[in-house]
């Protein structure tokens, strides 16, 4: 929202957000009769420890459900850092360590 970004205009001159490093795509997934949306990584370079087709599950433990809460979660502090990401991989959940670059 614009209350979100205001501040990092005023102190920086622009929006800074850190990045995966990949490219998403938003699937869906039924679910018990429901439809629901899923962040699927279409894309990623092979010293990107994401995988295409991984499903992010959460970034630093928050779920992640829609484009929107990928968005949410991605805030500059991250940047530089390294992060832990929940994803689902050949079915099993794996916990990955992403150092997020801007």
């Amino acid at each position: 929202t614009v209350e979100s970004i205001v501040p990092e205009l005023i102190e920086c001159g622009r929006v800074q957000r850190p990045r995966l490093g990949v490219a998403i795509d938003v699937v869906e997934h039924q679910e018990h009769g429901e439809a629901h949306e899923r962040l699927r990584v279409a894309a990623a370079s092979d010293d990107n420890p994401l995988r295409t087709g991984d499903i992010l599950l959460a970034i630093e433990h928050r779920p992640l459900t829609t484009r929107g809460d990928l968005f949410r979660v991605l805030r500059r502090p991250l940047i530089g850092r390294s992060t832990s990401v929940l994803v689902e991989r050949g079915g099993k959940e794996v916990i990955v360590e992403l150092r997020l670059t801007e």
